[in-house]
């Protein structure tokens, strides 16, 4: 996601914007159906759309759905870096710690002979409730040793990294449990987060299965306000249209 310009203000007039919208869509092959859909129910700051992440996770994360492995957790240091700049930039931070450690992994596995495949993991975001500042989770499945503790803490130089064993957990339901816990987070939060336009969640290549890509069933009509969709719809209905998803919050058909 690109970085974004503005504060919370900004980021609330985002959001209420966002939640004011509709869309139509009509089915290719049977134009007789038109489908009413809200952009804001595909959100991560809204309920709905954490609902529709989480079901897409739970899809995706298949191989890996109860293991154990090694969890790494960064925290940010306030001294050494503003709030501000680590929402904006932990995204950047989390890479740069992850390919320096696959970086060390490499040079020890020629050093030592056998084979070290790169780090398969998956990370996820909150809020350090002390602090308000972004805390990421990293999970490594599979993985019994990382690296040395003495390593580890010059890699984190923004803060500090703890690492612990972790038994057998589905990293799916991890994920989306932290999905649910962004419903406490707070706007100024919430707005940190869309302003550095950060992830809220990352896997590496391999560790998600690919979900087949779904046909092109369906062609835009209009994207407006709900009044407008409203007589849209209304108008197409008396021309014998099957309308599908309209009892929306805020959009009340039939």
């Amino acid at each position: 996601m690109a970085r974004k310009q503005g504060g919370l203000k900004e980021y609330l007039e985002y959001k209420a914007g966002l939640d004011s919208k509709v869309v139509v869509v009509q089915h290719l092959s049977d134009t007789d159906r038109i489908k009413v859909v809200k952009p804001a129910y595909r959100s991560r700051y809204f309920a709905e759309g954490r609902e529709y992440i989480s079901g897409r996770m739970r899809r995706r994360v298949g191989k890996y759905e109860n293991v154990d492995g090694v969890m790494l957790t960064l925290t940010f240091n306030p001294s050494v870096i503003s709030k501000k700049e680590a929402w904006c930039e932990y995204g950047a931070y989390v890479s740069n710690v992850l390919n320096v450690i696959n970086q060390y992994r490499y040079r020890r596995r020629n050093r030592y002979g056998g084979r070290w495949p790169r780090l398969s993991y998956f990370w996820v975001v909150e809020v350090q409730k002390r602090t308000g500042y972004p805390h990421i989770h990293i999970f490594f499945p599979k993985l019994r040793w990382l690296a040395p503790a003495e390593y580890l803490r010059s890699v984190c130089n923004l803060g500090r990294g703890n690492v612990k064993r972790m038994g057998a957990m589905n990293g799916a339901a991890y994920i989306c449990k932290y999905l649910r816990k962004m419903e406490a987070w707070s706007e100024l939060s919430q707005a940190f987060l869309w302003r550095g336009g950060c992830r809220l969640y990352s896997f590496s290549r391999g560790y998600f299965e690919k979900l087949p890509e779904k046909v092109k069933e369906w062609v835009l009509l209009a994207v407006c306000g709900v009044y407008e969709a409203w007589v849209l719809v209304m108008d197409l209905s008396i021309e014998g249209k099957r309308i599908e998803n309209g009892r929306l919050v805020g959009f009340k058909y039939g």
